[in-house]
C-alpha cells in the first residue's frame, strides 16, 4: 500500500502487520485497535489519526508525521528511525482531561507515570535514594564496603555497588553512566588513582 491515500479511512481493528505504508497519507483515519507491528511508515502522514489501542511494535517511523494523534492504550515499542513530526500527541482517553506529549516513544510511559503510584515510587527511589558505589573491592576491603552500605541504609538510601575488578565493557560503562546521572550522589574508591577506570572518567572527566 505504498503511496496509499487513506485520509479519513475507517481501519478499526485492521491487520496491517508488516505492511508497506511508505509515503501513505492517513490523516484523521481511524486506526484504533489496529495491528501495525513491523509496518513501514516511512514519511507516512498520520496527523490527527486515532491510534488508540493499536499495536506499534518495531515500526519504521523515519520522517512520519504523528502530530495530533491519539495513542491512549497503544503498545509502542522499539520504534525505528525518528518521526518528522510528533507534536500534541494525546495520551489520555476521551473520558479524561486531555494530556499531550511531543514524543511518541514516551507517550505510554508518561501516562503510566501519571496513573500508577508504584511507578512514581520507583522513580522517586531512583532519583532521591539511590547511591552509586564504585571501586575495586578486594577481600580485605570488604569490611569497608559493608560498613558504607550499612550506614547508607540506616539513612534510608538504596546503595548500588559496581566492582571494577570485573572486565569493563561498553554496556557496563553506559549503565554506570546512566545510574550515576540519576543517583543522589556517587561514592568512588580512587585509592589506585593511576588505574582510574574508564567508567569513572565518563562520570567525572579528567583534565
Amino acid at each position: 500500500m505504498q503511496f496509499a491515500r487513506l485520509d479519513g479511512a475507517d481501519l478499526y481493528r485492521a491487520t496491517l502487520w508488516r505492511s508497506n505504508l511508505t509515503d501513505a497519507t492517513l490523516v484523521a483515519a481511524d486506526l484504533s485497535s489496529t495491528n501495525l507491528n513491523g509496518a513501514l511508515l516511512t514519511r507516512a502522514d498520520l496527523r490527527d489519526t486515532n491510534l488508540r489501542f493499536s499495536r506499534l511494535a518495531a515500526i519504521e517511523v523515519s520522517g512520519a508525521k504523528f502530530t495530533g494523534c491519539s495513542v491512549y492504550g497503544s503498545s509502542i515499542w522499539n520504534l525505528k528511525g525518528t518521526p518528522g513530526e510528533q507534536l500534541n500527541i494525546t495520551i489520555t482517553p476521551t473520558s479524561e482531561p486531555t494530556v499531550t506529549v511531543d514524543n511518541l516513544e514516551i507517550a505510554q510511559f508518561i501516562y503510566l507515570l501519571l496513573k500508577n503510584e508504584k511507578i512514581r515510587q520507583v522513580i522517586d527511589t531512583i532519583t532521591s535514594k539511590v547511591v552509586l558505589i564504585l571501586g575495586r573491592f578486594t577481600p580485605e576491603r570488604k569490611e569497608v564496603l559493608d560498613a558504607i552500605r550499612a550506614s547508607l541504609r540506616t539513612r534510608d538510601y538504596v546503595p548500588i555497588m559496581f566492582d571494577f575488578d570485573k572486565p569493563s565493557s561498553r554496556d557496563l560503562t553506559e549503565t554506570i553512566s546512566t545510574l550515576a546521572h540519576m543517583a543522589r550522589f556517587v561514592i568512588a574508591d580512587i585509592t589506585d588513582a593511576r588505574s582510574l577506570p574508564q567508567e569513572l572518567q565518563v562520570i567525572v572527566p579528567i583534565s
